[in-house]
């Protein structure tokens, strides 16, 4: 058929116009990609283009394009590993990103937030490595990418995604190797990835099915406001509630089977704040929870916290300061919901007028007088009274910063006898195999456990702490757990105390329950059929049917039914045989020459010694350590006695080595011990004429009574830092850190009259033991008395000293 010319010419220039067309966009397309933003909040001015919710999947290397999302004049697409934005409907496009090679990927839409998930390891490999890859694009006038991000999942990992718009996030579930279920969000605004940790102590192992659809759209949304923009975002789901926050900080948290209620922000004595949030779970069970980063905190619920403006000293202190009262809630710990019930105490500010209050300390008028009261004070000292625990700012003193003396312990070298050094307690050569086999089951790491061997009747026995063995041919067998008591001595590691000794006796099992003072004899099965007390016994030995035991006290003979028949004094062995040892070891106090008697006393490793050098002659027994290795056991010449005083008890000895007596004064809870020991622990006091010692034991000083052996407690202050204490006249000085925390970050360059971190000079009676306080503004570490105000006698000059930073 015959075309006409016109038609000829239309087509042609048809032609020629798409052509034209065609040559313009390829000239025309933007190839440049949009540079990274890295985690920053974008600019708020461009304006959002907001799709419906929802989700491709794709190959990154697909030929033909794949469109992502297309709204109005708006298009988003993947080809040929570039991923492209059109805003005028194709006919122009830009490039936002372009992947090094072809792999299975997945986006979702969240208003204008689009999440790309790209699986760079498949989810059957075994290959090791980032499985995941991620980046985000905000669809703007200007889209933004942000940086790209490799994670241990990718989206072949993922169980399900859950989205909020506002604010923008992405809330994914994912197994995390195995079976474990783990949980991150992506925040968009910031461009940041956070995974969600757990707000109850006991954590709970989260459990998810592979599912179909992804997408698990959160059964509600909630939003508690507290004010100031601060505000809770809770998120309700089939497993509990997670809780997000941008104010104070930005914080997420899972809640598993528990839905937030309530909530309120908390100021801590630092300046910090946290949210406390109030939980519920369907069985109507509540709890408290402070919202941080950190440990968990989980509380039995008080909710005197919601109402008023309380202050927190910790996690589990808090204080209400009205004009009127104080009000104190305290539970034992911030963590634990058992046997944690809060304490409430309200103390009278009647006679005081309240000025205002600054972190940990209350400002009042008395009398026309300035006073302040800490908030540790009166939260921890025993009997705490409001009006006693005022303090006045200290004005007589001198202070000088000097350099910090070394903390490491200085010790003395002094001569002793050289002694067997092996620390193994045995009665033979220890089998290799044996050794092995025990060491295959306790490592020791950052304990020491106990260990004690003996053959008997060709056969092994091991006690490893209270666990009974034997080895035989080759096998270690545990019989059991003894009946005894473990003690442990606290420092930078931890060292156990138990059995000294044992042995077998007409078919029965005689043990040392050293710790407890008591020998027991127990059956087979290891129940107890007889016991005698003896004051920490340390060597069993067999005569015939008597039972021979050894102590710092006598050497009693013990017949078969456990009667005691005999005790004499413990004999002096010669010393002639021994070579003498300089040893670098000794503190001041734990090496006395006594010229009275011409003993020399040394303590060494838990055993005490006395050496005649003129009868060439000694003799050991063991006395145990103390339990916080931070202090020091003590030899003390008193009268015409030796005290040798450990930090749960003091052993009498006269001047010739005779064990008198024991005064027992165990630690108390809570106690200062190991980190929180104070500065002054093991400091003491003696007065020779009342026959009285004033002793520092974590956070108490005690009175000793030498005369009754009557020990009491004259001061106690729960977790502060009790400094040494030092006597002037009829008065006991020590500086005092309220809060023993301070001491990790103590602060020395304060000026004067400033009390963001303070310290106490406390002044105690020895009549009375009232305490009577003074306030030093910044962290002072030392005191010392000195008695050269001829004018003032009965007044000290108080030096006081800060090291220097």
């Amino acid at each position: 058929m015959r075309i006409s010319r016109r038609l000829t010419i239309t087509i042609v220039i048809g032609l020629i116009i798409v052509v034209a067309i065609g040559l313009f966009y390829f000239l025309n397309r933007n190839t440049d990609q949009v540079k990274y933003h890295y985690p920053v909040i974008v600019d708020q001015d461009n304006e959002p283009i907001i799709p419906q919710s929802k989700s491709h999947e794709f190959d990154t290397d697909a030929q033909e394009a794949v469109v992502i999302l297309e709204e109005d004049q708006s298009k988003l697409y993947v080809e040929n590993l570039h991923l492209y934005y059109s805003s005028d409907g194709g006919l122009t496009s830009k490039e936002l990103y372009t992947w090094a090679e072809g792999y299975k990927a997945q986006a979702w839409i969240n208003g204008e937030y689009i999440l790309f998930g790209t699986q760079l390891i498949e989810a059957d490999s075994a290959e090791e490595g980032h499985r995941g890859s991620w980046m985000t694009v905000r669809l703007t006038s200007v889209p933004i990418v942000s940086a790209e991000e490799q994670w241990q999942f990718g989206p072949q990992e993922l169980l399900s995604i859950s989205l909020v718009e506002q604010p923008n996030l992405f809330f994914i579930q994912f197994r995390n190797g195995g079976e474990y279920v783990s949980e991150m969000v992506y925040q968009s605004s910031t461009y940041t990835w956070r995974s969600i940790n757990q707000g109850l102590h006991d954590t709970v192992a989260l459990t998810r099915q592979d599912l179909s659809n992804k997408f698990q759209p959160f059964i509600s949304e909630e939003i508690i406001d507290m004010g100031n923009d601060v505000k809770a975002y809770v998120f309700i789901d089939d497993i509990g509630s997670i809780v997000y926050t941008e104010q104070p900080f930005e914080l997420v948290k899972r809640y598993v089977g528990y839905d937030m209620i309530d909530a309120t922000l908390m100021g801590f004595v630092d300046g910090t704040e946290l949210v406390l949030g109030h939980f519920r779970n369907e069985a109507g069970d509540e709890l408290l929870s402070l919202l941080n980063d950190g440990s968990s905190s989980n509380l039995p619920v008080e909710t005197r916290l919601f109402i008023g403006e309380w202050i927190a000293l910790n996690y589990s202190t808090f204080a209400l300061i009205t004009d009127h009262q104080i009000e104190i809630v305290m539970y034992n710990n911030g963590y634990d919901l058992i046997d944690n019930e809060p304490q409430y105490k309200q103390f009278s500010t009647k006679g005081a007028t309240l000025i205002g209050s600054e972190g940990s300390l209350a400002r009042y008028e008395v009398e026309g007088e300035t006073r302040y009261l800490s908030l540790y004070d009166l939260v921890h000292t025993h009997n705490a009274d409001f009006q006693s625990l005022l303090t006045t700012p200290l004005t007589d003193y001198k202070i000088d910063s000097v350099d910090r003396f070394s903390k490491d312990v200085v010790y003395e070298t002094q001569p002793i006898l050289e002694m067997d050094s092996s620390v193994v307690n045995t009665n033979e050569e220890i089998p290799e195999e044996l050794d092995r086999a025990i060491d295959a089951i306790y490592e020791e790491v950052d304990y020491s456990f106990v260990k004690t061997y003996r053959k008997i009747d060709d056969v092994w026995y091991v006690i490893v702490d209270d666990k009974f063995y034997q080895y035989n041919n080759g096998a270690l067998v545990e019989i059991g757990i003894l009946p005894i008591t473990m003690k442990m001595r606290i420092g930078e590691g931890f060292e156990g105390y138990g059995v000294k000794d044992f042995l077998r006796m007409n078919g029965k099992w005689i043990f040392t329950d050293t710790e407890a003072s008591r020998i027991i004899m127990v059956n087979d099965k290891l129940e107890i059929e007889q016991e005698l007390a003896v004051h920490l016994p340390n060597h069993l030995s067999l005569q015939g049917d008597l039972l021979h035991v050894t102590s710092p006290t006598w050497k009693y003979t013990v017949d078969k039914d456990f009667n005691l028949n005999d005790k004499r004094a413990i004999e002096y062995e010669s010393s002639t045989d021994k070579n003498w040892v300089e040893v670098e070891f000794f503190r001041p106090s734990q090496y006395v020459k006594d010229k009275e008697s011409g003993l020399t006393w040394y303590f060494l490793h838990g055993y005490l010694y006395q050496y005649n050098k003129q009868k060439q002659q000694y003799r050991t027994f063991y006395m145990g350590n103390n339990i916080n290795a931070r202090g020091t056991e003590q030899i003390i010449p008193y009268g015409d006695e030796i005290l040798v005083m450990l930090d749960t008890r003091l052993e009498r000895f006269n001047r010739e080595g005779q064990w008198l007596g024991v005064i027992d004064y165990p630690r108390t809870e809570p106690d200062g011990i190991y980190v929180s020991s104070p500065e002054g622990e093991n400091s003491y006091i003696l007065d020779q004429v009342e026959g009285v010692i004033y002793l520092v034991q974590g956070y108490r000083i005690i009175r000793i009574d030498l005369n009754t052996s009557i020990v009491s407690m004259v001061f106690q202050q729960n977790y502060s830092d009790i400094g040494s204490i030092s006597r002037y006249g009829n008065t006991i000085y020590f500086i005092l850190h309220s809060n023993y925390e301070d001491k990790f970050q103590p602060l020395r360059t304060l000026e004067e009259m400033e009390y963001s971190q303070y310290t106490e000079l406390v002044q105690l009676d020895l009549n009375s033991h009232d305490a009577e306080r003074f306030l030093i503004s910044g962290y002072v570490d030392r005191l010392e008395l000195s008695a050269d105000r001829p004018d003032q006698s009965e007044q000290p000059t108080i030096q006081l000293f800060r090291y220097n930073e």
